[in-house]
């Protein structure tokens, strides 16, 4: 059930960001908005590669206009980034994101807010991973 729900919102997202790329621009707020929505929809799916292109796109279409960075759904491109990376294994790279996320979130919303409690979490959960995976790296060549 929870799968066709998000099957749904995928295919909802999908019309919403393409409707509105015709009618505007890919690189119209609104639009990108839109295909932030429809990334984090498919990294829940757990279609990463597709997931990834997609947030790759919309990261460097960021990088290339005049929206500034500390934007809320910015900020959820820099999330997406980040858990797509993480979810792929790669728990180094992750953590410099979710950093740039804390202190971004920190800035907007405070320390306390719940997305920055949730990206510190993130930041611990990298370094965890990430010091395991040395660790097991160093014993393997043992």
């Amino acid at each position: 059930m929870i799968s066709t729900t998000l099957r749904k919102r995928k295919a909802s997202c999908k019309k919403v960001a393409e409707a509105r790329e015709k009618s505007e621009t890919f690189s119209h707020r609104k639009t990108l908005q839109a295909y932030v929505a429809l990334t984090s929809t498919l990294q829940i799916l757990g279609k990463w590669q597709e997931a990834m292109d997609l947030n790759d796109r919309i990261r460097l279409q960021v990088s290339e206009s005049k929206y500034p960075p500390t934007m809320l759904w910015t900020l959820e491109s820099m999330d997406n980034l980040g858990e797509l990376l993480y979810g792929s294994g790669d728990y180094v790279g992750p953590e410099k994101v979710f950093r740039d996320l804390e202190s971004k979130r920190i800035d907007l919303l405070t320390s306390r807010h719940p997305d920055t409690i949730r990206t510190k979490v993130l930041v611990a959960n990298s370094l965890y991973y990430a010091s395991n995976s040395m660790s097991l790296d160093l014993c393997s060549r043992f």
